[in-house]
């Protein structure tokens, strides 16, 4: 509970136009932050389910397709200070298919009335769960 709201007032003092944008770059440089999704890591730096239901998720997030009314926007190439990448070394995130053990359970939802975050996904290099992790482990991390 008090992640959620510490996370909401971090997003609306840093970001008035929209929460988070990210820009998702196919090779990594000297500035992007560089992200590991290996499902069968041991030394995970986050554990996350994301499922389109869960009886108690720790965050619902809404797909929207305008990102001016997006909390977080995900775009490949962006000009942005913000970029982030596919590697082999950088953080490990492991997406499990099961809620048991998870550090964060997320839902994505589409018919959800008062969800935690609105995304703007328009990648074509990082799926829509990869883009939701990498933007919760961020703030997660601040």
């Amino acid at each position: 509970m008090w992640n959620k709201i510490l996370l909401l007032i971090l997003l609306s003092i840093a970001y008035p136009a929209f929460g988070i944008l990210v820009s998702v770059n196919s090779v990594c440089s000297d500035t992007s932050q560089s992200y590991n999704f290996d499902s069968y890591a041991y030394n995970q730096d986050l554990k996350i389910r994301i499922s389109s239901f869960s009886y108690q998720p720790d965050y619902v997030f809404v797909q929207v397709l305008n990102k001016d009314n997006a909390d977080i926007v995900i775009e490949d190439n962006a000009d942005n200070v913000n970029t982030v990448c596919i590697s082999k070394e950088g953080k490990k995130i492991k997406m499990l298919n099961y809620e048991f053990g998870a550090d964060l359970i997320i839902t994505i939802s589409n018919n959800s009335i008062n969800p935690d975050f609105t995304i703007f996904y328009d990648s074509q290099i990082l799926s829509l769960d990869e883009a939701i992790a990498i933007s919760v482990f961020q703030e997660i991390s601040r």
